[in-house]
């Protein structure tokens, strides 16, 4: 700014110097001529003042009208599944509707940038400036010259914001998961957390758990949290299995820590047999910002067993639940619930509750025993998962869902029946949709923030 009011001085002198020595170098040497030049030169200066306040307003404006615009097509770009022209026009609109009274030539131009995550504003502008063209000045610049970014809004990827993130991903490792599709979900997934952890967590945080399930969930050592103690001292069974099934009774569609009337089912004592459907390499993790560990984990899922997606979805819920708080370590304790209907000072929620569930079968699979797609034990386990989804929704939990090659109706409108709406459903027909799919609830996600 220093800078812009030193140009804008030197170019007003050197005008005015000219004009004098125009003057001066006349031969009449009359007094109207010298009174003539007196009097343009303190119009000049007069009205200099003017247009100098001016030159100020119009680039509070102009600046303010970028800073909206930005924010505005960023926003655009993130609920309609970076449409680049869509969030294009909707900058132009918010920027025309708002910028200064006394500009001219403008170039000012919209852009998205790295690969999705920024939304650019570049150009200049000029104010007129009618005083100050008496000695030579038409217009002054808004900025320096050139055409640099003036105003840009990024995802919050990498840096802070004012809104926490507590995110848990159901994911699907089951035996039809094998092959392509398994490392299509490893490189979705391991985008996603890129995406949605950023490196500074000093103000507000970015989280993200990880619920993979099958025919049941591994619990690993948390699983003396979450069994009854009195099972483990009558079977040691329980403990090394680390897994365990859903649980029945009052508790069965809450979040009511685990306890008494509220434990969870191991999987060793609701088979009678061993781990075979136990994924012994595949755990959850609670809430973490710390992407080497949620990558490792992501890496390592396998494919195996059936489809206990009632069991999966109740996972989502308890790794965000601040009623299951002692159970996990201090730094992956979920906020209370009442922090995602607070607002911070500029209008946003202090925190963001997320299930994002993805699955590419039909829940058949309920306390390890699997049944047909098509029988009616499967539409009594998907209603189980949609009761659990409701659940979620009332404690004010986003619920995203993502089917991957689903071929079932029932397995399409469980999740559509779960997500908080249609609009939070994905359908995705291959590994590049998939990744795409949770691409865009990355970045749905993630709060903007003006970067300059």
């Amino acid at each position: 700014m220093f800078g812009m009011h030193q140009s804008i001085l030197c170019a007003r002198r050197s005008a005015i110097r000219s004009l004098i020595d125009r003057y001066a170098h006349a031969r009449s040497g009359s007094i109207t001529i010298i009174t003539a030049l007196c009097s343009v030169i303190i119009f000049a200066i007069a009205g200099g003042a003017v247009d100098y306040a001016r030159w100020v307003h119009s680039r509070q404006v102009i600046q303010s009208a970028l800073d909206a615009a930005v924010l505005a097509g960023g926003r655009q770009l993130q609920i309609n599944s970076g449409d680049e022209a869509k969030a294009i026009a909707t900058a132009r609109a918010t920027y025309d509707a708002m910028r200064a009274k006394y500009t001219v030539d403008e170039n000012i131009t919209f852009s998205v940038a790295n690969n999705g995550l920024n939304f650019r504003a570049r150009g200049n502008a000029y104010v007129t400036t009618p005083f100050m063209n008496v000695v030579g000045l038409p217009n002054l610049p808004i900025f320096e010259e050139g055409n640099h970014v003036r105003a840009e809004a990024v995802w919050s990827a990498g840096s802070n914001t004012d809104t926490s993130i507590e995110m848990s991903l159901m994911l699907d490792t089951t035996g039809s998961m094998g092959g392509q599709k398994i490392k299509d979900l490893r490189s979705a997934a391991t985008e996603m957390v890129d995406i949605v952890v950023w490196e500074d967590q000093s103000r507000a945080t970015s989280r993200i758990a990880l619920a993979p399930f099958s025919s049941s969930v591994n619990v690993d050592g948390y699983i003396n949290s979450v069994i009854d103690p009195a099972i483990i001292a009558a079977d040691d069974h329980a403990i090394k299995a680390k897994c365990v099934v859903e649980r029945s009774g009052t508790a069965e569609f809450t979040d009511a820590a685990p306890g008494p009337g509220a434990w969870l089912t191991s999987y060793n004592v609701a088979t009678g047999s061993g781990t075979s459907n136990c994924p012994e390499d595949v755990q959850i993790v609670p809430l973490s910002s710390d992407k080497a560990v949620l990558k490792a984990a992501i890496a390592d899922l396998k494919a195996q067993g059936s489809t206990a997606g009632a069991l999966g979805s109740a996972w989502a819920w308890y790794l965000l639940s601040p009623d299951w708080s002692n159970i996990w370590p201090a730094t992956a304790a979920p906020a209370t619930y009442a922090k995602t209907s607070e607002l911070n000072a500029s209008g946003t929620p202090k925190l963001q509750k997320i299930a994002v569930l993805m699955t590419d079968g039909t829940y058949n699979t309920w306390q390890a025993s699997q049944h047909s797609d098509r029988s009616t034990q499967a539409t009594t386990i998907s209603n189980k998962a949609v009761q659990l989804c409701q659940g979620m929704k009332t404690k004010n939990i986003i619920v995203y869902t993502v089917g991957f090659q689903l071929d079932n109706d029932l397995a399409k409108d469980t999740l559509k029946a779960c997500a908080t709406s249609l609009a939070h459903f994905y359908d995705a027909k291959d590994g590049e949709a998939l990744r795409l799919a949770f691409r865009d609830i990355a970045i749905k996600s993630t709060p903007l923030r003006l970067s300059q």
